[in-house]
């Protein structure tokens, strides 16, 4: 895998923003986080309704036999990715509470 310097000076040679940056925060992340998260509570509700609406939507396309439709496979990528977040986050929520 690539180093994160290496692909930071690819991506200005580019001309776009770095992978650092990125990761550290962009100023469009507060059009992005929903207003009612405040903590982890709020979180761990917002994370459950996204997956379960990424699942839905995945699951309707397969009922109806659509698994060629460009946004099926988009579903499937965005169920997985909030699955194992949901997964990890119960986890490490369950390790703070026992």
């Amino acid at each position: 895998m690539t180093d994160t310097s290496d692909l930071d000076a690819q991506m200005l040679a580019a001309g776009m923003v770095p992978l650092s940056k990125m990761l550290s925060g962009m100023p469009m992340d507060a059009f992005r986080v929903h207003a009612s998260v405040t903590n982890l509570v709020t979180f761990s509700k917002w994370l459950d309704m996204r997956h379960e609406e990424m699942l839905k939507l995945r699951i309707n396309l397969e009922l109806k036999g659509q698994q060629d439709n460009e946004m099926y496979e988009w579903a499937l990528a965005h169920a997985a990715a909030f699955g194992e977040v949901a997964a990890n986050f119960r986890a490490a929520t369950n390790l703070i509470q026992n």
